[in-house]
């Protein structure tokens, strides 16, 4: 059997990983030893053969993870590729690739993925982690905090969401130390404001609104504080693109829509969220939310395909942004 993983949302794609070893070990193989974790990185063709077909210790079965396989050389995908094309891995023996790139190989925006990506990409058993919506990361920091034997308010977990955005690793880490400080008790709103700080999206709300305004020198200066907090610029990069796409959504949808409520439905997004996006796209035109998008996949691209600086990429962009001239309402 061959499971791929993949996806951006790491958290949860490690979690599937971890509950399909767990599930193994505890049906084949309680001692473990009939696990084998290969890493992509130095992978060789006969390292591979050797994992997967090799007679298992006390159990027919074996239980294979390769991590991160588009780190491996051409030729060993070429040849990984091949090997489970012909179908080559006994039934006994479960296979899980384990990948976090979501274009592998690509050096160009037209090129094509790897031949290991393409028959991946092709398999029963694959299951992609995207990014969760802000309401479904809130749904899943509840169920997480009750999966702890803890309890947290929907405001509370509202704030966390907001806080955090899609990365549930830090949605996790804050969750830990949250229901220790709560001591048993429910986790509340001003326990999360006390313990974690402002919203991350609270900062994109106002870089965007002083984009909107064409105003660069605070545009600027907020972008370097996120940056001096030890922001991640890709993980920053994908909360601009999420806020540019709700503004194009929201303005569009207003047109002949105008219960924000009913939007939030439509789109599936907080009330609060819709709540300042309709209060920005008000000063923002079609054309430039879409030259502005477009800037931020190009951004995208480079940072995750060449050398370039990222803080000068977003710098150049809030210049970018700033420079056209502001719609007449």
């Amino acid at each position: 059997m061959i499971i791929y993983l993949s996806g951006e949302d790491t958290f949860r794609s490690r979690e599937r990983l971890k509950t399909l070893r767990q599930a193994f070990i505890k049906k084949y193989d309680p001692s473990g030893i009939n696990v084998v974790h290969l890493e992509g990185d130095g992978l060789k063709l006969e390292t591979f053969q050797a994992a997967v077909a090799s007679q298992g210790f006390l159990s027919s079965r074996r239980f294979v993870v390769v991590d991160r396989p588009y780190d491996a050389d051409k030729k060993t995908q070429e040849a990984v590729a091949q090997y489970v094309r012909e179908k080559q891995i006994p039934e006994e023996t479960i296979v899980v690739f384990w990948t976090d790139q979501e274009a592998p190989t690509r050096k160009r925006k037209d090129a094509e993925p790897s031949a290991l990506a393409a028959v991946l990409r092709g398999v029963k058993n694959h299951e992609v982690f995207d990014p969760l919506e802000p309401v479904e990361v809130e749904r899943w920091i509840i169920r997480r905090a009750k999966a702890l034997g803890s309890s947290i308010e929907r405001a509370a977990a509202e704030r966390l969401a907001g806080t955090v955005g899609s990365n549930l690793w830090s949605a996790a880490n804050e969750l830990e130390k949250l229901r220790y400080l709560a001591h048993g008790r429910t986790i509340t709103a001003a326990d999360v404001a006390a313990s974690v700080g402002e919203p991350l999206e609270a900062d994109i709300f106002a870089f965007t609104d002083a984009l909107s305004r064409k105003d660069t020198q605070r545009a600027s200066a907020l972008l370097e504080q996120q940056l001096r907090s030890g922001a991640n610029e890709l993980y920053l990069l994908t909360m601009l693109a999420r806020q540019v796409r709700i503004l194009l959504s929201v303005g569009d949808i207003v047109q002949h829509e105008p219960n924000p409520a009913t939007i939030a439905s439509r789109l599936k997004l907080h009330p609060f969220v819709v709540k300042k996006a309709l209060q920005q796209v008000r000063t923002f035109s079609q054309r430039e939310l879409i030259a502005a998008h477009d800037q931020l996949v190009e951004i995208d691209f480079k940072l995750k395909n060449t050398q370039a600086n990222p803080r000068a990429l977003l710098e150049l962009f809030v210049l970018s942004v700033c420079a056209t001239p502001s719609r007449v309402l």
